[in-house]
């Protein structure tokens, strides 16, 4: 059994994952602070 495509795909995943991630994470920071 081969685990390389699994891992290949996790990877990828994550690369598309992280960056919406971050630009949520800034949003809502945004979003915070607006309230304020």
């Amino acid at each position: 059994y081969n685990p390389t495509p699994i891992v290949m795909a996790a990877v990828i995943y994550f690369l598309i994952l992280w960056p919406l991630v971050r630009l949520l994470s800034r949003l809502e920071n945004r979003a915070l602070a607006g309230r304020r």
